[in-house]
């Protein structure tokens, strides 16, 4: 789900964790997911 780039939240709420940190713990972020977030914040 966050390659396709759903937001953190909405992932948390439909695997059903109450906290974000146990959400990031199944979360793996690509490469391309962190240049383009690098190329949004410049």
């Amino acid at each position: 789900m966050n390659a396709q780039g759903i937001a953190l939240n909405t992932i948390q709420r439909a695997l059903g964790h109450s906290e974000p940190s146990m959400t990031l713990e199944y979360i793996d972020v690509s490469g391309e997911q962190l240049m383009s977030a690098s190329a949004i914040a410049l």
